[in-house]
């Protein structure tokens, strides 16, 4: 009775680490802890005298009071209690739960091999460390683009600090580059011919790229991971029982929730298993999103310098002034576009009132763009019209859903299957990025083809923007040469000498002829 009506609820425990105590979810300092000792004391002795006063035939007398002080105050090691219970035998476990704990034990260490061994696996294959695979592809890749640019190294010292130099310097070379079909043929076909050796590196059926992949097959990795997983869940249910619950929680993190009710459909990708599954993935989609992203630039580069119509469709009912805002717009968004310009629907350099009367097409010169209406610069004021989806609509046609170029299409050569992932590719960036809804202008859409999706998944899709790869590369580059200038003449002075000392390695010079007088003393 006593002990009910002085020991405080688990609510009123609680608000002695409350915000208002100052400890709750921060270090509990020497003063906090004096602070709440003081207040639990005083409210503890507060109750011992409500309890007196409603039990006067059963008070609690002044020494009482002063143990059960000390009692409840004391420190840890000189509590009564606590001396009580540490000489308490300790629970010693059956010879059962003695055999299950080792089992446990030894299927969560060979289970840990088998991760570690995977951890190896997919990090040589897709790991940001240098010298992986997917590494060793990109670094050539984007050396072997960048050279095909002809973007000489004073251009990228010059531009190596400032992404909007660097965004124009690739325009003027992009529009000099597709101007003319044997440099494009060239940069396409490489460009295609990297991916196509990073297809091999990394094969469909070791690590699924989830840009493009027959559903029914399933890759090596997925049933490596599954059959893992399969095994560890098997054992431990064999050996605690189907019925067990015990175990539930271990499995749900591990293989993914076993229960299907009331568990969000997200959730059940939340898993170890899952988690795996998707770091590769991720990885190498990201990077193959970025090399479709740099030839998808390339072939909207190629189709307006061909003039072609049948190229543009979705601009061919413009008027001229608009017509040139859109394909400037797709050009940029190709260039340096991150996942938010889509969000917010491209703010563009535009005219609100255009000149509808002009219907006429753009003007070529050897492949190049002759603007009427349009000025490109730097400093181009961007608006935003809430009330005009056409500008993003037209944009995204021209960009991901106009027909490819032939000269594009026949860079692929007999690789069809290859041809197919890159328009799948288009596809999905229309439709998925083509579909964010946007609070201030709610009719930029592609229309209600949306695909499922998520804003990672829009992330690694959209791929790195060109002109961050490229200047990226400038900086790389520019380091490594400055590095070079710097301590090439000391590595070569350190050269000489250590061969020019090779040719004195196991000689020594001849010994002085030593005499001797006849009283022994030694003349040199």
């Amino acid at each position: 009775e006593i002990v009910d009506n002085l020991i405080p609820e688990a609510e009123q425990l609680r608000t002695y680490f409350s915000i208002e105590q100052g400890s709750f979810g921060n270090e509990i300092t020497k003063d906090n802890q004096e602070r709440i000792f003081q207040t639990f004391t005083k409210d503890i002795r507060s109750k011992m005298l409500e309890y007196n006063k409603s039990n006067p035939n059963k008070e609690i007398d002044r020494a009482t009071q002063k143990k059960i002080i000390q009692l409840l105050t004391a420190p840890a090691d000189k509590n009564p209690i606590y001396q009580a219970l540490t000489k308490e035998r300790y629970a010693v476990l059956d010879s059962k739960n003695q055999k299950l704990v080792r089992t446990l034990t030894n299927i969560m260490n060979e289970f840990k091999g088998e991760v570690d061994a995977m951890d190896k696996y997919v990090l040589h294959k897709v790991g940001q460390v240098a010298e992986t695979t997917l590494a060793n592809s990109w670094n050539k890749t984007v050396d072997m683009f960048v050279k095909n640019l002809r973007i000489t190294p004073q251009q990228i010292a010059e531009t190596r600090g400032d992404r909007l130099l660097t965004t124009e310097l690739l325009h003027t070379s992009l529009d000099n580059l597709t101007a003319e079909k044997p440099l494009y043929k060239k940069i396409t076909t490489d460009l295609i011919n990297q991916i196509m050796e990073l297809d091999r590196l990394i094969k469909k059926t070791e690590i699924d790229d989830g840009i493009f992949s027959n559903p029914e097959e399933i890759c090596k990795l997925d049933k490596r991971l599954e059959q893992m997983f399969q095994n560890f869940e098997t054992k431990i249910v064999d050996i605690t029982g189907k019925d067990k619950g015990d175990m539930e929680t271990l499995l749900d993190y591990m293989v993914g929730p076993r229960r299907s009710i009331d568990i969000p459909e997200r959730a059940k990708k939340w898993s170890v298993k899952n988690l795996y599954k998707s770091m590769a993935k991720e990885r190498l989609f990201s990077v193959k999103s970025t090399f479709f992203r740099m030839l998808n630039t390339l072939d909207t580069y190629r189709r307006v310098a061909i003039g072609d119509t049948s190229y543009m469709n979705s601009i061919k009912e413009l008027p001229r002034e608009l017509k040139e805002e859109v394909v400037e717009l797709s050009k940029g968004i190709g260039l340096s576009a991150h996942t938010a310009d889509y969000l917010t629907k491209f703010f563009a350099s535009t005219n609100p009132n255009p000149n509808w009367e002009d219907m006429s097409d753009i003007k070529l010169v050897n492949g190049k763009t002759v603007y009427k209406y349009f000025h490109r610069s730097v400093e181009a004021r961007k608006v935003n019209q809430p009330f005009n989806s056409k500008i993003f609509i037209d944009t995204m046609g021209l960009t991901y859903k106009d027909p490819i170029s032939d000269e594009t299409e026949k860079a692929f050569g007999k690789n069809k299957a290859l041809l197919n992932e890159f328009k799948e590719y288009r596809n999905q960036s229309y439709r998925k990025l083509g579909t964010y809804n946007y609070i201030e202008n709610t009719v930029a859409k592609v229309g209600d083809s949306a695909l499922p999706t998520s804003d990672k998944e829009m992330f690694n899709l959209l791929g790195a923007a060109m002109d961050e790869v490229v200047s990226n590369y400038g900086k790389q580059a520019y380091n490594t040469r400055k590095w070079m200038n710097i301590f090439a003449p000391a590595g070569a002075v350190l050269l000489g000498v250590t061969v020019l000392s090779q040719f004195f390695f196991g000689r020594m010079n001849p010994p002085s002829p030593i005499a001797k007088t006849d009283k022994g003393q030694i003349n040199a």
